[in-house]
């Protein structure tokens, strides 16, 4: 279920919980101020109206330091506005899950996921931005009162998608060890018998 070359070992996964918008939105300026190490961020929500709010939220204190990607803006703008994160002139992206596929960005520090997705799917999909190439990845998740049955849906898809990454393994090495017991036997069969 995790996107291919994105292991999930590779992410720090974090929760907060708040009661209301402006209390994500407190803690968002306070992180993004005063911790370095968010250099590249994704910052995920579930649809364009909020997009435009949280950017006009942001944008006094980091000023065009965020770019926006929605469906309501032209394929040419959301080119640009990727070509300059690509090129390290934007601190992050305020997007919706327009951008949780296909994309390869490279080096993204931080995905932020101001809302949980109402699609549990959509969440592995967010969270695979970043960790990518054997780098490790730290996704923030901000969850409020209606958000917390979509985060125990999606907790829900994590947890199986563990279970079948780990039958997958065992059965990798169930065939390792068979693949080993038949060549033994295959060795054996072929001694001579006296």
């Amino acid at each position: 279920l995790a996107p291919s070359g994105t292991p999930l070992e590779k992410i720090k996964q974090l929760k907060y919980f708040f009661p209301n918008f402006t209390t994500k939105i407190n803690l968002l300026n306070e992180l993004l101020q005063t911790d370095e190490s968010f250099e590249r961020v994704l910052i995920f929500v579930n649809n364009k109206r909020v997009v435009d709010l949280l950017h006009e939220r942001l944008n006094p204190e980091f000023q065009e330091q965020f770019g926006v990607i929605h469906s309501n803006k032209s394929q040419n703008y959301r080119l640009n506005t990727l070509a300059e994160f690509q090129k390290g002139n934007l601190k992050g992206i305020i997007t919706t899950d327009i951008m949780a596929r296909g994309l390869d960005i490279r080096d993204i520090s931080h995905v932020i996921n101001f809302e949980v997705p109402e699609i549990p799917e959509q969440y592995i999909h967010r969270i695979g931005r970043t960790g990518r190439a054997d780098k490790e990845g730290t996704v923030l998740t901000f969850v409020s009162p209606r958000e917390e049955e979509w985060l125990l849906e999606t907790e829900i898809l994590m947890n199986l998608a563990k279970v079948i990454r780990a039958r997958f393994r065992l059965r990798r090495k169930v065939d390792a060890l068979s693949a080993e017991a038949k060549a033994s036997a295959i060795i054996i069969g072929s001694l001579p018998v006296f």
